[in-house]
Parts: structure tokens; C-alpha cells; sequence
């Protein structure tokens, strides 16, 4: 049984996690490595609070990626003009979600509302953003990232992008995870 007053921690986690997002390029320097651990603790917790409440929603569903994404896109855009990583290295690390809102914008374009809301986190799309996150921790606290981890962030973001594409909708009743006929 849920706490009433608690119901709305988790999706409020997620909704902090946003508007960090948001605010994260206005940081003064010395503030973002507390606010990314801060995104971090949200990321985890969020989820968890849901489901030990008993309070998991299609909003929080949906909310938890969009937050996920665009605090990657915040802290990759602020250390791409500031010089601490290349375009390369940023198209590299953020292929999953290059090659998802690719997907989102086709299935929007083909007016496929109904695919796209089926569409849900993959558990390796989770390995990708958790490696996301080491990347991005790495280069606000060092300065930059080794090659070998842009290369496994990139590895896991290829492979996140075929598992998804894999699941991708075919039809206007496929399930999520349904294997392609192909």
C-alpha cells in the first residue's frame, strides 16, 4: 500500500531530472558535477520509488526517457562549446538517441502516434544510457574521456540502435518487442 503523500515522488524525480536539463547549460562550472550526481540519484531512484510504491504510470514511463535524453543532450551540448569533447566524439556517444528520434520522427511523420507510444525501454538501451552517463561523468570531472570508453559508449549506443530497431512497431498492432518478419 502507498503512502498517499508519496505517490508523486517518483514522476516528481523525473520532473526535477528535466528541469535540471534544462538549467544545466546556465551552471556555473563549479555546480555541475553535484548537479550531474544529483541526475544520476534521480535516474536510479525514480524508477525504484515507482515500483516499491506501487505507483508506476504511463506518464512516468514516458517522462523517465524524454528526462533520461535531453540531460544527456543538456551536459553533451554545454562540453561540445565548451571544447571538452568533439562532434565526433558527441554523434558517437549519443547514436542510440540519434538513430530513436530518427525512428520517432518517421513513425510521427507516417502518422503512427500509436507506435510510437508503444515503444519502451529496452534493457540495453539502459546499458547504453548507464554507459552514457560514465562518459559524461568522465569529462566534467577529467576534462575529457579515454578513447576506449567514447568506443564502448559507442558500441553499446550501435548496438541499443539495432535492438531497437529490431522491436520497432511493423504494424498498427505489433507489440513492442516483437521480432521483425524479416
Amino acid at each position: 500500500m502507498t503512502a498517499p503523500g508519496l505517490r508523486w515522488l517518483p514522476n516528481g524525480l523525473t520532473v526535477a531530472r528535466l528541469v535540471l536539463a534544462f538549467a544545466f547549460p546556465f551552471l556555473p562550472e563549479p555546480a555541475r558535477v553535484p548537479v550531474f550526481a544529483i541526475a544520476l540519484v534521480t535516474e536510479w531512484a525514480d524508477g525504484f520509488l515507482a515500483r516499491k510504491l506501487d505507483v508506476i504510470s504511463d506518464f512516468g514511463r514516458r517522462l523517465d526517457p524524454v528526462a533520461d535524453k535531453a540531460f544527456v543532450l543538456a551536459v553533451l551540448t554545454t562540453i561540445l562549446l565548451e571544447g571538452l569533447v568533439t562532434l565526433p566524439e558527441l554523434v558517437l556517444v549519443g547514436i542510440r538517441d540519434l538513430a530513436v528520434f530518427a525512428a520517432c520522427l518517421v513513425l510521427l511523420a507516417m502518422g503512427k502516434k500509436e507506435q510510437l507510444l508503444a515503444l519502451r525501454p529496452r534493457p540495453l538501451g539502459k546499458v547504453t544510457t548507464a554507459a552514457q552517463f560514465l562518459f559524461l561523468g568522465w569529462v566534467l570531472i577529467a576534462g575529457g574521456a579515454p578513447v576506449w570508453l567514447v568506443g564502448i559508449a559507442a558500441a553499446l549506443g550501435t548496438a541499443a540502435s539495432v535492438d531497437y530497431a529490431r522491436a520497432f512497431p511493423r504494424g498498427p498492432t505489433a507489440p513492442p518487442d516483437a521480432p521483425s518478419s524479416a
